[in-house]
């Protein structure tokens, strides 16, 4: 199966989102990271999220850990393939 996103790949984020759910790409200000792209793989009762990347070489959730709404971008709406 091919990657959602690929190097070189065109997206748009809106910050104007109410809510997100699983399966949900994000644009995530990352302490370590810095500005990664991921999908929400969990989402906690307090409204953390835990993301995830698409395939073996990407970051795991558990490199990334769990993160908050503040940290937190904004909300893919549009991907464009190179």
């Amino acid at each position: 199966m091919l990657p959602v996103l690929s190097g070189g790949d065109f997206i748009i984020i809106s910050k104007l989102y109410f809510r997100l759910k699983v399966g949900d790409f994000v644009v995530v200000d990352h302490p370590v990271y810095e500005l990664i792209v991921k999908r929400v793989f969990k989402i906690s009762g307090n409204k953390q999220y835990l993301l995830s990347g698409e395939d073996q070489s990407s970051l795991k959730p558990e490199q990334i850990g769990w993160l908050n709404k503040a940290q937190i971008k904004g909300k893919v709406i549009c991907k464009i393939r190179k």
